[in-house]
């Protein structure tokens, strides 16, 4: 379960960004704004680690901030909608949702690590972590090759991208009832 809500997080974070550049432009962003957002993005994330790493050393803190990061990147989702429908100016949604988008990919990268480590055998550690990291990369390269097309005015992306963020947040619930579930199972 929670290998398949992986690659279905990841194709969905796929499906978001892939085309987001673009998108920035078309709203009325120049270069050095769209590549500022990013900037701010990476640097968020970058100062959020930090403080991430107390909060992932217990496994159920680690799972409740990987559902918590995930449901957030859903809602930073909407953005791009809200941008166009309200037709707000771009700048402080874009500066906030990147803000947000550095925070979570903090929250959601080191946490899904923890998760997955937590949950293999101590002798495949390693095998467990390549395994998801193959299913991460296999769903971003073809999320990526399905955004090729892309035209900025279409909200495509986002709407796909949000529907399949919703499917992977309730794919990780899944997981971590049944984690639950195995926890309070008696031994015998």
């Amino acid at each position: 379960t929670t290998y398949l809500g992986t690659a279905i997080l990841f194709t969905a974070i796929s499906l978001f960004f892939t085309p987001m550049p673009a998108f920035l432009r078309f709203v009325g962003l120049s270069d050095v704004e769209v590549y500022a957002a990013y900037l701010i993005a990476s640097l968020t994330s970058t100062v959020t680690y930090r403080f991430i790493h107390p909060v992932i050393s217990d496994y159920r803190k680690a799972w409740n901030l990987l559902l918590a990061g995930t449901a957030t990147r859903t809602a930073i989702f909407l953005l791009p909608t809200c941008v166009l429908a309200l037709r707000a100016p771009p700048e402080p949604s874009v500066l906030a949702g990147f803000v947000a988008v550095g925070l979570t990919w903090a929250a959601i990268s080191s946490s899904l690590t923890a998760v997955v480590l937590a949950m293999s055998e101590k002798e495949r550690k390693d095998e467990s972590f390549g395994r998801a990291a193959l299913i991460v990369l296999g769903a971003l390269m073809i999320a990526d090759g399905a955004m090729v097309m892309y035209e900025p005015k279409l909200l495509y992306p986002y709407v796909v991208g949000i529907t399949v963020m919703i499917i992977g947040l309730l794919v990780l619930l899944a997981g971590l009832v049944r984690c639950g579930r195995k926890e309070q199972a008696p031994t015998t």
